[in-house]
């Protein structure tokens, strides 16, 4: 007797369970979530079809808690978005999936968000500000950035991306064409250490210093990448590492780099 009581009490149990699992929000438990540019944000983004995706980037960043993936479909998704910690966002390849920026702020935000925060996958254009990191702007961060281009972004500080006080992992990028005052492809400030491997800095320009990269109280460890054809108007066409800055850079190449001024010698490893 004792043995069947128990049984159906274990049945409501698991039956009560699994209700309240399917009654959570979308987002409530890590799992896959969709982007499509013919989905709608009345959607619940579980499946990758137009009756079931999402619309915009941001709409799903903001329905799945950490744990979760994003998935966006390839297009060009015209926004800006903020990152929010433990949520990874994948777009379909930087050559097929683009966003684009609505040409006022930074296209995307990372403010204390740590290294599970994942995006890569995208290029990124067309973000404008008077502040900092007109493709990207990490403030006290951590994000994992890969395989991502960015591209025709402005800022004064950081025209590809700034760091601020943030040590972003990226590997695999291209900043190229970004226009800036300081750090036109990147600029490190305050205490930043990101770490970069495989990414190339190209086309970058500064109307003072900085070209491809600007660093200020900073540590950048920089790896088997590549500087080439940036432009600063005064110091550091390729690089400049100013007020005890303290940048391990290895295996990389610098060519091509012009500043009117002169250019801040860097060691190379």
């Amino acid at each position: 007797m004792k043995t069947k009581i128990f049984g159906i009490l274990l049945a409501l149990v698991l039956v009560v369970g699994f209700s309240l699992v399917m009654a959570l929000p979308a987002g409530a438990i890590g799992t896959d979530y969709y982007v499509r540019t013919d989905g709608s944000d009345s959607n619940d983004g579980t499946a990758d079809d137009a009756a079931h995706a999402w619309l915009t980037i941001q709409h799903a960043i903001d329905n799945v808690t950490a744990g979760g993936t994003i998935n966006v479909a390839a297009g060009t998704y015209i926004e800006n978005i903020a990152l929010v910690d433990g949520v990874s966002v994948y777009g379909s390849g930087d050559d097929v999936t683009t966003i684009l920026g609505t040409g006022i702020g930074s296209v995307v935000i990372a403010n204390g968000v740590g290294d599970t925060t994942v995006l890569s996958g995208f290029t990124i254009r067309n973000g404008s500000t008077g502040d900092s990191g007109g493709g990207m702007h990490n403030t006290d961060s951590s994000p994992t950035v890969s395989h991502c281009t960015f591209s025709a972004n402005l800022a004064a500080f950081g025209g590809g991306m700034a760091n601020d006080n943030s040590s972003p992992t990226v590997t695999g990028c291209t900043f190229s064409g970004n226009s800036a005052d300081y750090g036109g492809g990147m600029h490190n400030s305050n205490g930043s250490s990101p770490v970069i491997s495989t990414c190339t800095f190209e086309n970058n320009t500064v109307t003072e210093s900085g070209g491809g990269m600007f660093s200020n109280t900073s540590s950048p460890t920089v790896t088997d990448c590549t500087f080439s054809e940036n432009h600063a108007d005064w110091y550091g066409g390729g690089m400049e590492n100013i007020n005890w800055s303290s940048p391990t850079v290895t295996t990389c190449t610098f060519s091509g780099n012009s500043a009117d001024e002169a250019i801040i010698p860097v060691t190379l490893t």
